[in-house]
């Protein structure tokens, strides 16, 4: 979609960081445009004519620390690798939590399904509960 709306030369160093950053999002384009006007933006502070890669990645974890500080507490660091496994959120509040503050991600087709956020997956919390979770298996 966004090689449809722009020229991804004018804007990107390389092919590669439009799809990192569409990687990142998991499918959500409000998030993926949100992510990009900060991958320009840190371009553009530090003078590069492109979006380069450090752009991306630093735009990227920009987004993944906001969400962590937004992450009301340890409760739903536990929830989330139940999602990630499941491929299901629960109806209760900490679910529906989740999926308001686009921390797990809902798809649809045949049938309906979730996923964490990628920028979720990536964080050092969710990986040590992703952990702890997999040992008691």
């Amino acid at each position: 979609m966004s090689e449809q709306r722009v020229d991804v030369s004018a804007i990107f160093a390389d092919r590669p960081q439009l799809l990192d950053l569409v990687k990142a999002r998991g499918g959500h384009l409000r998030q993926l445009m949100q992510v990009s006007r900060s991958a320009c933006r840190t371009a553009i502070t530090r003078k590069h004519s492109k979006i380069l890669a450090e752009n991306v990645t630093y735009a990227i974890k920009q987004q993944q620390f906001d969400w962590e500080k937004s992450t009301p507490g340890p409760e739903y660091y536990t929830k989330l690798p139940e999602v990630g496994i499941e491929k299901d959120i629960t109806k209760d509040k900490r679910g529906q939590n989740l999926l308001f503050n686009v921390s797990v991600l809902e798809y649809n087709g045949n049938s309906r399904w979730n996923c964490v956020n990628p920028l979720v997956k990536q964080s050092y919390a969710f990986q040590q509960a992703l952990e702890s979770i997999q040992a008691n298996l």
